[in-house]
């Protein structure tokens, strides 16, 4: 039957309608399609800011598109605009929570989300994706990592062998297990694990130093010493695995040979430096770089967790070398000085992986210890040295004293030799303390663990340590 001309009008609208629609989504698309092209041109050339823009006008066109939220986070956190990294990232997650969604959407938030500091928002988020996604291994692991964090060790350890369960050969994740079993007084798991990663990346960072900390930990010495052989034979001046050598050879009793390795007498060497043509005496030196170091902008207490924090009242600062201003480049010579004689004095020596590999030309760096009146440093090594040093510039009476140590340990002093807890130690290891004096220089390998003894005194403990790496 024939429309009549009322339907023959409505159906030429509808099809109008239908047709204006299709060219509205065809425009919408390719603008799309352009703006995300400019974003990403702009964020690949790091000019995030830009790319933030283009990303706002597709919100515009597409306000629920979990991708782009994400996008929009991630740009956003790294222009440092916290809040706003926030709110897209919360937007992401009710889309993500409201449709079926991915795991790799959610690994994304839940990264970003940790980065950003929000660790419950993560958990939350996290817990309502393994809902929907158990067995994922990705997911599992940023879970661990988020408990590792939190210390509910028990629970990291349990979401991490899944995530080893469901990836068997991710390097990476087998490591978090190593780490978190570790952490929680395994240390016979750590080694499997830690195996596994090896057995799967063997060159990957510090792999040889995990694994045979977590061997010598388990009261498997001799295991240790293979893993440290390993890796030594194709990196001979590895900082962290030769410390674990030396100790490890103690361990398993074969004494002579980690002496060879900690050769007090032969590596650690001391003296009072000579006074620099600037200044009328050693006080006044000394007293010029107690005022620079005491004055310097970068001098002040590390956060807890990091790891130069030691003590509440031990500030630290930042390279005082970068310009070697006044008494800094003073100083710098005096270092140079003695560096070049350690050198000399060790002779020839193939056979000690130490001495044997010696820079032909080293750099430095340097910076500020300062002790006020009490704390200490605990044991610790400098994994970026070669052969590490220190300059006491400014050391209190009680602690410089004669008598400091006559019934132990020198309060205030310095002690190399003693390794850190989670090495696990069974066996008596060497150590030597040194007593602190104003104007002395003592320079030792930087495979020495080394540690300053806690004390308490009216007067500041300050000393200018220094490494020396090769250039």
């Amino acid at each position: 039957m024939a429309l009549n001309r009322h339907e023959r009008r409505r159906q030429a609208r509808a099809e109008g309608r239908a047709h204006r629609s299709q060219a509205t989504e065809s425009a919408t698309a390719i603008r799309l399609q352009t703006l995300r092209q400019q974003m990403s041109h702009a964020y690949h050339g790091d000019r995030f800011a830009e790319a933030l823009a283009f990303g706002g006008a597709m919100l515009k066109l597409t306000p629920q598109d979990p991708q782009l939220l994400g996008m929009m986070a991630l740009i956003a956190a790294r222009l440092g605009q916290n809040e706003e990294a926030l709110a897209h990232l919360r937007a992401e997650r009710r889309v993500l929570d409201r449709v079926a969604g991915n795991p790799q959407s959610y690994r994304g938030l839940c990264g970003l989300l940790i980065q950003l500091g929000q660790a419950d928002e993560a958990e939350a988020a996290l817990t309502h994706a393994l809902s929907k996604w158990p067995d994922e291994a990705v997911l599992n692991a940023q879970y661990a990592t988020l408990l590792w964090d939190g210390q509910r060790l028990d629970a990291a350890a349990r979401h991490a062998e899944a995530a080893v369960a469901h990836a068997p050969g991710d390097a990476e994740i087998w490591r978090l297990l190593g780490a978190i079993s570790l952490s929680r007084g395994d240390p016979a798991r750590a080694a499997e694990a830690y195996g596994q990663a090896a057995t799967l990346a063997p060159d990957g960072d510090d792999i040889a130093h995990v694994q045979g900390v977590s061997l010598l930990a388990s009261g498997r010495p001799q295991e240790a010493l293979e893993v440290c052989d390993a890796w030594l034979a194709r990196r001979p001046v590895d900082i962290e695995v030769l410390a674990l050598k030396g100790h490890a050879l103690q361990e398993a009793g074969r004494i002579e040979e980690a002496r060879r390795l900690f050769d007090f007498d032969r590596f650690v060497t001391g003296r009072t430096i000579g006074v620099p043509e600037e200044y009328p005496d050693l006080d006044a030196f000394n007293a010029a770089l107690e005022a620079h170091v005491m004055a310097h902008p970068t001098l002040l207490t590390p956060p807890e967790g990091d790891p130069k924090y030691h003590h509440p009242a031990l500030k630290i600062s930042a390279d005082l070398l970068a310009d070697a201003p006044g008494p800094v480049a003073a100083l710098e010579r005096e270092m140079r000085r003695a560096v070049d004689d350690y050198f000399a004095a060790l002779g020839e020596d193939a056979g000690h992986p130490f001495v044997a590999q010696r820079p032909a030309r080293y750099k430095l760096y340097a910076w500020a210890a300062v002790l006020d009146r009490q704390g200490n440093q605990h044991q610790h090594i400098h994994k970026d040295g070669y052969l590490s040093g220190c300059y006491y510039l400014r050391v209190p009476q009680e602690v410089s004293a004669a008598d400091n140590g006559a019934g132990g340990d020198i309060a205030g002093g310095f002690e190399v030799g003693r390794p850190p807890d989670e090495y696990g130690c069974r066996q008596p290891q060497m150590t030597r303390q040194y007593r602190p004096q104003e104007g002395l220089m003592l320079l030792f390998p930087a495979y020495f663990y080394h540690r300053t003894i806690p004390f308490t005194s009216s007067q500041r403990r300050i000393c200018i340590a220094f490494d020396v790496m090769p250039a």
